[in-house]
């Protein structure tokens, strides 16, 4: 069921409406919060909307990663999507 909420990252505060539990989506808010206060650290002149571009970028790229990833061990094992 989706519930609203109010999130705080790099010190802006939006409201969301996710499936998730209220321990799920803190989870995922520490995640992005941490990765874009690392990017602004380490540059001062970045906006904080290209700073969110990058760590969507990263996190993404992390995504196809790990399915590649998953996709190389079910090929190892023999699985297939086919039942």
């Amino acid at each position: 069921m989706k519930e609203k909420y109010t999130i705080s990252i790099a010190d802006v505060q939006l409201n969301v409406i996710a499936d998730g539990n209220r321990e799920q989506i803190e989870r995922i808010v520490g995640i992005i919060d941490r990765r874009m206060r690392e990017i602004l650290l380490k540059s001062h002149q970045c906006p904080k909307t290209q700073a969110a571009l990058l760590v969507a970028l990263d996190l993404c790229a992390d995504k196809l990663d790990a399915k590649a990833e998953i996709e190389a061990l079910k090929e190892e094992r023999g699985d297939t999507d086919e039942q």
